[in-house]
């Protein structure tokens, strides 16, 4: 979703191609069209002999997840290039090899090696090599269940799609995506299974079959259901190859290299799971799992009050729903030790500082606990009612392993102070189960440019991190 008006959007597009051609082309005032033809063809310009490769980040909130490797693949004598979805970044300057890239702009794109991508999508251009450094942190809660309960058989896809919305209602973005990727690499041992496993879903063999299929291989998973879908997934752009690299989780790297060694202070941080105004997040799952609706000036205000020396941080996800996030501003405003953060997705600095963090469901508790090796509370409050096959997945399972999980309000105070009591046995927790599950902590980035460096290079990954090649 682009967050400007059609005027600005115009304005930066302009900016970019003045700044790559070196002409002034206002004057004129060309059609919006030709200047995203224009940035195409200049993307598609070969000014060396370099491997090209492109980081699109449709949204701001992705960059942090490619870590170093942008950096890393440009030391290995790569040229890299970054693709933005944001007009804003083009507002007054233009850096070099960054366009604007909107609507169909990335499907038609040329001449690029490889384009690198922090979230799926189905609209990349099926000529080029695509890789996936998921933003996912830890564990994705709904779609290990979803997987889970495909591949065991509890659950099967009967319904007769009608549009994209639904397939992606039904299956996730990233079990329907996932095939248009050449490799995935994952930030840790739960991501790598449930990937593997959406790959046998489909049909994909780990051995090289004696013939490839031009759409679907041919034993798909009858319950999925995917005949229905293909009238709105185009499987013929499905890799017949895909290889899933358990490299780790880049957006690690720098928090643990500069704040490891930082000192907490008296502060508690509250940052719970978003709301979604675009309907990923309606199901009864997450209507369960997300607080910050019914608790989260509740949950501010016993912290306010239970811990008058220390200060209380509100550090919403960026995009919140503003209203929501102005109402409990409101009811918190009156205490002396509230403090309301507008990081968004800059808030390893915040971090650094906290004793602990609470949360519910969301990926930052993982993020927070792994990046600065301290523990997490998670608010709970419908834990009774959640599926079985929900608690003992991967992120619930992994609660107690660096945190606390708590089920009520009245809870909180208790168990905050319990762990600050026990806060260095805790730690040490955190930094076990850290070691156990997340693979190259501190050095993700290195392996992952290792292995798209390999790939551009038609190469043997010299990476010596654990991977399985599937084929179609």
């Amino acid at each position: 979703m682009i967050n400007a008006s059609i005027n600005e959007i115009y304005h930066a597009m302009v900016n970019v191609v003045e700044q790559h051609t070196g002409q002034v082309v206002r004057h004129k005032n060309p059609p919006l069209r030709l200047l995203k033809e224009l940035c195409l063809a200049l993307i598609a310009t070969k000014k060396n002999s370099k491997p090209k490769i492109a980081f699109f980040v449709p949204e701001d909130g992705l960059v942090a997840n490619f870590g170093d490797i942008p950096q890393l693949l440009s030391q290995m004598g790569n040229e890299i290039y970054w693709l933005y979805g944001q007009p804003h970044h083009f507002q007054r300057n233009v850096a070099e090899n960054s366009f604007l890239i909107i609507d169909d702009m990335i499907t038609n794109l040329q001449n690029v090696d490889i384009i690198v991508t922090a979230t799926v999508m189905d609209c990349l251009p099926k000529h080029t090599k695509n890789v996936l450094i998921d933003h996912i942190s830890f564990a994705p809660l709904q779609l290990e269940h979803k997987v889970n309960s495909i591949h065991n058989l509890s659950h099967s896809v009967k319904r007769n799609f009608q549009s994209t919305d639904e397939v992606i209602d039904e299956f996730s973005a990233y079990l329907a995506f996932l095939p248009f990727f050449d490799a995935i690499l994952t930030p840790s041992k739960p991501v790598s299974e449930v990937s593997n496993k959406i790959m046998n879903l489909i049909g994909y063999k780990s051995r090289l079959p004696m013939n490839s299929s031009p759409l679907l291989p041919e034993k798909t998973s009858r319950n999925l259901n995917l005949e229905s879908a293909s009238r709105f997934v185009d499987f013929s752009k499905y890799k017949n190859k895909i290889s899933i690299f358990e490299t780790g989780y880049p957006k690690l790297d720098k928090p643990r290299q500069m704040h490891t060694n930082s000192t907490p202070e008296n502060l508690l941080i509250y940052a719970p799971t978003p709301t979604d105004d675009r309907g990923n997040k309606e199901t009864c799952l997450w209507k369960n799992a997300i607080t910050i609706r019914d608790y989260g000036a509740k949950i501010l205000i016993k912290l306010c009050e239970a811990f008058p020396n220390k200060q209380i941080v509100f550090k919403p996800y960026k995009d919140e729903a503003n209203y929501l996030v102005s109402e409990i501003n409101e009811k918190c405003r009156k205490f002396p030790n509230y403090n309301f953060d507008q990081s968004g997705s800059d808030y390893w600095s915040l971090y650094s500082r906290a004793e602990l963090l609470i949360s519910d469901f969301s990926s930052t508790a993982y993020s927070f606990a792994l990046g600065i090796q301290r523990p997490v509370i998670f608010f709970s409050p419908n834990e009774k009612i959640l599926p079985r096959v929900v608690i003992e997945g991967s992120y619930c399972g992994g609660r107690n392993m660096i945190g606390d999980v708590v089920n009520s309000i009245s809870e909180l105070e208790s168990t905050i102070n319990k762990v600050l009591l026990k806060y260095d046995e805790k730690c040490k927790k955190v930094r076990k189960f850290s070691k156990e599950q997340f693979p190259n902590i501190g050095r993700a980035s290195s392996e992952a440019a290792k292995v798209i460096d390999a790939m551009v290079r038609d190469e043997l990954p010299k990476s010596g991190v654990p991977y399985c090649t599937w084929y179609k």
